[in-house]
Formats: C-alpha cells, sequence, structure tokens
C-alpha cells in the first residue's frame, strides 16, 4: 500500500495544457492519479515533434520524481501519459490477490483481464507458473487474458 505522491502533476499539468493549445488536434486527459496527452488526430509529424519536445523535458524536469512517462505511438493510438512509477493494473490486481489470499478465501468466480497493459498479463502468467498461487489463479478454466490492439503480446487471446 502507501500514499502514492502526486505533486509532480501541479508542475506537469501547466506544461501539458499550454502544448495542448498549441497542438492543434490534441487532447489532455487528467485523471486522478495520471496526466494523458493524446496526440492521434494533430498533423503526423508536428505531434511527433511536440511529443519528442515533451519527452525531453520531462526526463529532466521528472528526473527527481517517481513517475514514468509512457509514450505510445502508432497510427491510431498515439499519446504520453504521465503516472506514479508504482501504479499500474497490474500492481492493482496483485493486491487484490493478495488480500484474497491472506484472508483465506476465494473472491473472485472470474478473472478477465481485457487491456493493452502487459503488466497485467505478467502478474497473471507469473501467478499461473508458481505452485503457490493464488486461489482465484488456481481455478485456471476461470482465468481469462484478452490483449486490446493487433500486437505480440503474453495474452491468451
Amino acid at each position: 500500500g502507501g500514499v502514492i505522491d502526486i505533486a509532480w502533476k501541479d508542475e506537469v499539468l501547466p506544461i501539458l495544457e499550454d502544448f495542448t493549445r498549441r497542438t492543434p488536434g490534441s487532447v489532455l486527459e487528467v485523471k486522478e492519479s495520471c496526466l494523458t496527452w493524446h496526440f492521434r488526430d494533430t498533423d503526423e509529424d508536428f505531434g511527433e515533434m511536440q511529443a519528442n519536445n515533451l519527452q525531453l523535458h520531462f526526463d529532466q524536469m521528472l528526473r527527481n520524481h517517481q513517475v514514468r512517462v509512457v509514450t505510445a505511438s502508432e497510427p491510431t493510438n498515439k499519446y504520453m501519459v504521465i503516472l506514479p512509477s508504482r501504479v499500474h493494473k497490474g500492481r492493482a490486481l496483485t493486491q487484490l490477490l493478495d488480500r484474497e489470499k491472506t484472508t483465506g478465501t476465494e473472491g473472485f468466480d472470474l478473472i478477465l483481464t481485457c487491456s493493452s497493459d502487459e503488466d497485467m498479463f505478467n502478474i497473471v502468467n507469473a501467478e499461473r507458473a508458481t505452485t503457490n498461487r493464488h486461489p482465484s489463479i488456481a481455478r485456471s478454466s476461470h482465468v481469462f487474458t484478452c490483449s486490446v490492439g493487433r500486437k505480440p503480446s503474453r495474452a491468451q487471446y
């Protein structure tokens, strides 16, 4: 557990708002623990250049913060997300499964992970490979992983 530090958002948000204003077609998505700058509807070259500039800027600016900057630059999925380095779906799944294990209950009848986040698939696959599995993973006929998008993945489907 622990508290997730999101103080970095106060520094990052004005920069992303400025880039959004200066990059026609871009959209800024603000969530509680992350900021996502979407640039799939921008001029292709200009959007890529802006994303590269942001990446360079954030690499310097955020090096002492516990955050990660993830950029996707596929034809239909172009974005940059800034989020706490300790936050990802795989970690959340691990915490849910650990809670299930420590309480001695079998709390999940079905686990379905549909995502483009390989962290989730890595957690499920690692659990399947161990002998001391969480109860829900042990019932592997009720656990499904499905990748979203056409790309190499560790998901079943």
